[in-house]
């Protein structure tokens, strides 16, 4: 009995702090509740055959604090009723006023003649674009300075690679070096810890749950996957003799990567592949599908979430209701959790992280076809990745970073093909 006081009670504490966290991120109006807690329960009970004097003293502190934890979540369900249906009010008078102006323009220009099903359903897309852009330009203006910020952020790569090609500098090395630690590392972290903490806790509880479902056989499919088909793709299209028909093939880049800082001894490259492969993923997935996604998807862009796999979400009742739900919440559930709209907000974040990869491919390729076919390809790349980290249940952040160290081996194998052939072609040549 003890015990399962103890799971009812460490479940109950657990959703309730989640509940405060979703209330005081989306300032929902829920006051005086601030009635203080028995102390925490003491330690686990020793084992014995029969129950003693001090631990039914145990049960009885516990069921006091299980009671005063469902009262609390009593008002403020109570609390969330009443708000709802004052909005569902609003929003029915809202409607008939619509009725009510609309009936007399149908009856001057005639019905529709487009099916009611047709007719919906680009009704529903046009207003939830248009939903998504009104509350992107409300919380732009109460945040310019931070929207600004963010965008500066999430362009800072793309300003990286622009100025280490374009100038006398020509590293793409050292420009990949100082985006890692600056705008991957450093100012996403100083960022995180000078936001009043509000920021920290939604990370160790996002990062929390990807540990705890690393998810590392879909990891592993995901890597394996991507490498077999960015490699037979490279295989099929590398520039000979065979492909020269084709419209685009792929050219050796043995010549730029050394005029750009990579020509380096074997072993030093070999690292420099690992690097890239191993702990570029984790970094960019950070900054791109995590950091930028929440500050600046889930802040400026963000949509209602929904429940999905039979989970309660943040927004909904059934999150709330400590008492038939607590038990049941999806541990990666993060208050204030908010979705990013399809459009501006996903589609912004993986334009932004394709961008600085265009002038990368076409410093080193020496094309802009290839450039914009990288592009294009890298914002629905981009895409998968952020659903992957999105979705912890079934794919995760590590799952993610697996399926984007598959796309960077391709590249380092790639390099590796083009080194190997050339110095089997010197040596040839040598020999002759």
């Amino acid at each position: 009995g003890t015990q399962k006081l103890k799971s009812q009670n460490e479940n109950l504490r657990k959703t309730l702090r989640n509940t405060l966290r979703w209330i005081k991120n989306s300032r929902f109006p829920v006051k005086n509740l601030s009635p203080s807690l028995p102390a925490e329960p003491p330690g686990q009970p020793s084992v014995d055959s029969k129950i003693s004097d001090s631990e039914c003293g145990e049960c009885e502190k516990l069921k006091e604090n299980n009671s005063v934890l469902v009262e609390i979540n009593r008002k403020i369900l109570a609390e969330y009723r009443a708000v709802k249906a004052e909005r569902d009010v609003l929003l029915s008078k809202i409607e008939q006023d619509d009725v009510l102006v609309r009936e007399p323009l149908i009856a001057r220009v005639g019905q529709n003649t487009v099916p009611g099903d047709e007719k919906a359903e680009r009704r529903e897309k046009s207003d939830g674009l248009r939903s998504a852009l009104k509350v992107a330009k409300e919380r732009a203006a109460a945040m310019p300075g931070r929207l600004v910020f963010l965008l500066l952020l999430g362009l800072s790569p793309l300003g990286i690679m622009l100025v280490f090609s374009l100038t006398r500098l020509h590293s793409l090395l050292l420009a990949m070096f100082i985006m890692h630690a600056l705008c991957m590392v450093l100012i996403p972290a100083t960022f995180i810890v000078l936001d009043r903490g509000d920021s920290s806790v939604g990370y160790r509880t996002y990062f929390s749950g990807a540990s705890s479902r690393p998810n590392l056989l879909v990891g592993l499919l995901s890597f394996c996957t991507v490498l077999a088909v960015g490699c037979g793709l490279y295989a099929a299209l590398r520039c000979r003799q065979s492909t020269r028909s084709l419209p685009v093939c792929i050219p050796s880049c043995l010549k730029e990567l050394t005029f750009y800082g990579f020509g380096l001894p074997m072993p030093a490259l070999l690292a420099l592949g690992f690097y890239f492969g191993i702990v570029n993923p984790v970094l960019e997935e950070f900054f791109w599908r995590v950091f930028l996604y929440r500050e600046l998807g889930q802040r400026f862009f963000p949509v209602e979430p929904s429940v999905s796999d039979g989970v309660a979400r943040p927004d909904s009742e059934a999150f709330l209701d400590l008492e038939n739900n607590g038990s049941r919440l999806e541990d990666g559930s993060i208050p204030g959790d908010a979705s990013v709209s399809e459009f501006p907000g996903q589609l912004l974040i993986s334009t932004l992280y394709a961008s600085y990869h265009f002038v990368l491919v076409r410093e080193l390729l020496d094309s802009y076809t290839l450039a914009t076919l990288a592009l294009c390809g890298l914002v629905l790349f981009g895409r998968l990745l952020s659903y992957y980290c999105q979705h912890p249940r079934k794919f995760g952040f590590i799952a993610a970073c697996f399926l984007h160290s598959g796309l960077d081996f391709v590249v380092d194998l790639a390099i590796l093909w083009q080194v190997v052939e050339h110095k089997a072609f010197s040596a040839a040549a040598a020999s002759v």
